[in-house]
């Protein structure tokens, strides 16, 4: 069943000379438990596509689609509603609260949305990751690897349809970064997590099950 669909999307910014085109036409599917990598050279447009699929910022033309819901026309409090329900978000520096916990930081989305918290699905995510000596630490106790797998576990936690990943391996080195994208993997496998990943690495994009290759804001190969 299609999760997303990107029909003829396009997001231009400035307007006359100083006009640039950060994606011209684009159109893909992407189905339950995929696990996608989108790769493209710095201002091929990737991010900007990731963001326009997380509800975080408007196309200037097209449509993007969630299930049957045409995201960009829906109202802001409910398009505010699926991401915080629906999608969850992994970016390349973490973005932990330095004052929490481990097992805080996964907590917060839950919190912050004031819902009932599942002590055993977060048992079973800081497991899962790793982590669980780890639990009471603070984020500048872990190494960039585990900071990334705290992340991932924030996302996780909420049990979103899917996972978008910009650039979840470019602040690691090439063990952690290995170890980040097995994470990744076990949770698509295990979890039947559906994940879409910004990289641009060719390496770490061969590890995914499907390609997306963008250049100049246009799709050359998927």
């Amino acid at each position: 069943m299609k999760i997303i669909k990107v029909e003829n999307i396009s997001k231009i910014y400035g307007k006359n000379e100083a006009q640039v085109i950060a994606l011209n036409n684009i159109s893909f599917e992407v189905e339950e438990g995929e696990f996608i990598a989108i790769i493209g050279p710095s201002g091929s447009g990737k991010s900007t596509l990731l963001h326009i699929m997380a509800g975080l910022e408007r196309p200037t033309k097209g449509e993007v689609y969630f299930y049957d819901k045409n995201m960009y026309k829906m109202r802001k409090k409910d398009l505010t509603i699926l991401r915080r329900e629906k999608i969850g978000i992994v970016y390349q520096f973490y973005n932990l609260i330095p004052t929490l916990s481990v097992e805080e930081n996964i907590l917060l989305p839950v919190e912050l949305d004031k819902q009932k918290i599942d002590y055993k699905r977060l048992e079973n995510i800081i497991e899962f990751l790793n982590l669980t000596d780890r639990k009471n630490h603070l984020p500048n106790e872990l190494s960039g690897g585990q900071q990334q797998k705290v992340a991932i576990g924030r996302a996780l936690i909420i049990n979103p349809t899917i996972i978008l990943a910009d650039e979840p391996t470019g602040n690691l080195d090439t063990k952690s970064s290995n170890e980040i994208i097995q994470v990744l993997k076990k949770a698509n496998r295990e979890y039947n997590q559906t994940i879409i990943m910004i990289t641009h690495n060719m390496e770490i994009a061969k590890l995914a099950n499907r390609i997306i290759q963008i250049e100049d804001g246009k799709i050359k190969e998927d």
